[in-house]
């Protein structure tokens, strides 16, 4: 995961996302299958509600041969089988396996390098859907 956002009016960009959205970025240099992955959004808090799946890409229409082009990136917006999330919600990429975690994001922020992310959603934010992330200097 690179990108997550679940209010499109705060962390949208016109012309480019319509609703909730995430992104997922290959930082590799060969192709990469994400049809076998999963996405699994919980609520953050003490009992981790899950909100939805896990949720195998290839199982939703439109998504069964899903790929990453090497240093690409892959926007899903606008679809509610696969991103339906709310505010302060942990959305958990899974590989094909079901169970190994790539990686997590709390909604409205971007991977910033390892274990960190910036907010999308704040006035001064960049949100940047099928582009490299822009995060404001703390």
């Amino acid at each position: 995961l690179n990108e997550v956002c679940h209010k499109d009016s705060k962390c949208g960009v016109e012309g480019v996302t319509s609703e909730d959205w995430l992104e997922l970025h290959n930082t590799g240099d060969a192709e990469a299958d994400i049809s076998g992955c999963y996405i699994r959004i919980t609520d953050d808090d003490d009992d981790a509600t899950i909100r939805l799946g896990p949720v195998q890409l290839a199982s939703v229409s439109g998504f069964e041969t899903a790929t990453i082009a090497a240093g690409g990136y892959f926007v899903i917006d606008d679809n509610e089988d696969l991103m339906d999330a709310g505010n302060n919600n942990l959305v958990e990429l899974i590989g094909d396996d079901g169970e190994t975690l790539i990686n997590s994001l709390i909604t409205s922020s971007a991977y910033n390098g390892e274990d960190d992310a910036c907010s999308i959603d704040g006035d001064d934010d960049t949100p940047t859907p099928g582009e490299a992330n822009v995060c404001a200097a703390e």
